[in-house]
């Protein structure tokens, strides 16, 4: 558990940076970060790509063999006051296995005393194909928003609820959470100059054009993350913060009249274990870059390798994750239409997801 919690806040730092990365030289980037993430509308490009290097003994299994390449990507477009509203329509395409599955994503969020969304998915033909036919009947859309959630979260006699109080909570202590590192991060890498590279005016392709653009780069290996999380969870106030949101979420992830087995998240015991933390990052480490032009960010690309090791077996299993994102027509006359629930042909998550499929559980 004590490595869960660790890898735990690893993919907070490393998700944080992916959004905002760091600052002279930070201060430019970071100045294009915070413009970035206020766009107030945009379109966009992802392609990513997981992949998995088995140990030897297991790539001799032809069908754990072919899940070991996903690629994914989606187009789309977006508009968002933030912190207020946003709203997404977008293509997702998956493959795997030999199989691409494509499928339409729109989403419309409100934020404030009460979080508030509705979200439709369009069915994918394959998933008709799999004798569900009878329930989703000639929907083309899967509905789901936060009042139907409520309803099966109602249902679930095992499931406590999410208050309204604690929902609040978790959003006002992750964006503080969010802030806190975006600004800690520039104050690391000032302190620490080599944490990021400059690496001046760069050729780079932004959904097919070329652009002028600065790039920066953010390289991480096992020893600047151990140093950097240590400097991060040495301040009392932000070390605090983080351990309330994680004992929040925490709380809902067990079942009723189980809060006797709930871990608490500790960051004081995690700080004395930084250094036995195991080296999970590959050789080639993990790398962060940003292209900035006119002040935005308009591609981001995140490259991560880690390294599994199973030693009662004496294997390495290697993972790596690529990932590109795209921004342009920024800031263009974009409209984002999210239709209403009675004008779509969709079937309601409740509809599918019974109070008897909630007690088998």
């Amino acid at each position: 558990m004590k490595k869960f919690r660790i890898v735990s806040i690893v993919s907070l730092i490393i998700f944080v940076m992916a959004l905002s990365g760091c600052g002279s030289k930070e201060d430019a980037l970071f100045d294009a970060i915070e413009k970035t993430q206020n766009i107030k509308a945009y379109s966009f490009k992802v392609d990513g790509a997981v992949k998995v290097n088995l140990p030897e003994e297991q790539q001799q299994n032809p069908f754990v063999a072919t899940m070991t390449n996903v690629n994914f990507s989606a187009t789309g477009k977006a508009t968002q006051e933030r912190n207020k509203w946003a709203k997404t329509n977008m293509n997702l395409n998956m493959g795997m296995m030999g199989v691409n599955v494509s499928s339409n994503l729109m989403v419309d969020v409100s934020y404030g005393d009460e979080y508030k969304y509705k979200a439709f998915i369009e069915i994918p033909e394959i998933v008709k194909q799999m004798g569900l036919q009878q329930m989703i009947g000639d929907a083309k859309y899967l509905y789901i928003d936060s009042d139907s959630m409520k309803e099966i979260q109602s249902a679930d006699k095992n499931a406590k609820q999410l208050t309204t109080e604690d929902m609040a909570k978790i959003q006002k202590d992750s964006m503080d959470i969010q802030n806190d590192l975006i600004d800690f991060t520039k104050k690391y890498s000032k302190k620490h100059s080599e944490f990021i590279n400059d690496e001046g005016k760069k050729d780079v392709e932004v959904n097919g054009k070329t652009e002028k653009a600065n790039v920066y780069e953010i390289k991480l290996n096992n020893e600047n993350l151990k140093d950097y999380l240590k400097e991060y969870l040495s301040d009392e106030k932000r070390a605090s913060k983080l351990e309330d949101m994680f004992n929040i979420m925490k709380k809902y992830s067990v079942a009723k009249g189980s809060e006797d087995e709930i871990d608490k998240f500790n960051v004081e015991e995690i700080k004395k274990n930084i250094d036995k933390m195991p080296n999970f990052i590959g050789k080639d480490g993990i790398t962060l870059e940003y292209s900035v032009k006119d002040g935005y960010v308009i591609k981001s690309k995140i490259n991560i390798n880690i390294d599994i090791e199973d030693k009662s077996k004496n294997e390495v299993t290697g993972v790596s994750y690529v990932v590109t994102a795209d921004l342009f027509d920024i800031n263009d006359n974009i409209k984002v239409e999210i239709p209403n629930k009675k004008d779509v042909k969709c079937v309601d998550i409740n509809q599918l997801i019974t109070p008897q499929m909630l007690e088998q559980k």
